[in-house]
């Protein structure tokens, strides 16, 4: 039997269509059980993004756009909803990685898309890499940490993965707030150069499974 949720076309000041729609269980939105130390966000799921989300997104870029040219380009510089729908359909929903699965996630809350978490391969390291954003009249509730900690914990699932990583501007002090509160351990700090040509310091985060004789880590 298919699933139904609650599907909605918005902007960023209020609802304008809310509509029941039945999709195939495979596409369900999901939402695991948080741990007892995690307060869970009231009224947010996670689903695979699909093709008629962009136009929640390009509204939601509209609103952040100045915040997501900073922190992230690839997002910010999205100015038409053809321009979304061809970034999404080419680095995300046309472009699994190598687990077989869609690469990208949105957060919804309240039925309002408010945000997404992207999960990417890094083919010579085999680590897999989480990027995210969440509209800023949502943030400081914990929607967001609670919605990290999901996807890492769905792909840590993969017998394969092994560890899962994320990367923040050392000055997305947010962002790196989010790593630290789902639980990602501090690696180290590089400068790398974001696609424009811009070199930045990030901060690198690491997650995996607990291993054996963990408490015995090598220096």
């Amino acid at each position: 039997m298919p699933s139904r949720i609650w599907e909605t076309t918005i902007d960023c000041e209020g609802v304008h269509r809310v509509s029941e729609v039945s999709i195939p269980d495979e596409d369900e939105c999901f939402v695991s059980a948080p741990t007892s130390k995690q307060r869970y966000p009231l009224g947010v799921r996670l689903r695979r993004t699909r093709l008629r989300d962009a136009k929640a997104i390009l509204a939601l870029v509209e609103y952040d756009r100045a915040e997501l040219t900073r922190w992230l380009p690839d997002y910010g510089n999205l100015s038409s909803l053809s321009q979304v729908k061809d970034y999404l359909d080419s680095h995300w929903l046309n472009n699994p990685n190598s687990l077989g699965t869609f690469s990208s996630y949105v957060v919804v809350r309240w039925c309002r898309v408010v945000g997404m978490i992207g999960v990417s391969e890094h083919m010579l390291t085999n680590q897999f890499y989480l990027d995210y954003w969440l509209a800023s009249p949502h943030q400081g509730r914990g929607i967001m940490t609670f919605s990290v900690v999901q996807i890492t914990n769905l792909v840590l699932k993969t017998p394969r993965v092994k560890v899962v990583a994320i990367r923040t501007d050392i000055e997305n002090t947010a962002s790196e707030r989010v790593a630290r509160n789902a639980g990602f351990q501090y690696l180290t700090t590089k400068i790398e150069v974001y696609a424009d040509g811009r070199p930045h310091l990030f901060r690198h985060f690491r997650k995996g499974r607990a291993q054996p004789n963990s408490a015995k880590a090598q220096p």
